[in-house]
């Protein structure tokens, strides 16, 4: 039957799945070209910007003061410089989010909020995307620590494989 009737042809998900992934890849391909640039072009400059410098790159790279400003703490509370988190966020580069097991095991979920969200601030979103900012943050202070050009330890970080296009 044709999609009109109801049924799909035999792999016509298959090739949707197939083109997404693709898309995917190519999103994650561009975002990470662009943070090398960007790691390039901070090292160069010097990672020590003043805070308000930071805001107003931040604010022009499209992302909301706000956020910026989330940013900026986390990265001095995960001993990262902020223009290296600045422009993880700024082309959407991150660790990507673990999904939860298939098996509904309930004792391997978490069910306790973390210690660092604070009482009034248990947005389920806001929680998951600062988990992603902080776990983004010290795999590439990591990569950062272990030496060489600001460039080769982006290359690393992005050859990672949880590390890819993601939503902030």
């Amino acid at each position: 039957m044709s999609e009109s009737g109801g049924t799909q042809e035999p792999g016509h998900m298959d090739r949707r799945a197939d083109e997404e992934q693709v898309q995917e890849k190519r999103a994650t391909e561009v975002a990470g070209a662009a943070l090398i640039e960007r790691a390039k072009a901070i090292e160069a400059a010097g990672v020590h910007r003043r805070h308000e410098e930071l805001m107003e790159i931040a604010v022009a790279d499209g992302l909301e003061l706000p956020l910026a400003e989330q940013v900026h703490t986390l990265a001095l509370e995960e001993s990262l410089a902020p223009a290296y988190a600045l422009a993880l966020v700024a082309t959407n580069v991150g660790v990507e989010e673990l999904v939860p097991p298939e098996s509904g095991d309930e004792d391997s979920m978490q069910q306790a909020t973390p210690d660092w969200v604070l009482e009034g601030d248990a947005n389920p979103a806001a929680i998951a995307r600062e988990r992603r900012l902080r776990s983004s943050m010290r795999r590439l202070r990591r990569h950062l620590e272990e030496g060489g050009s600001a460039e080769s330890a982006v290359e690393r970080f992005l050859a990672e494989p949880d590390v890819g296009h993601v939503v902030y």
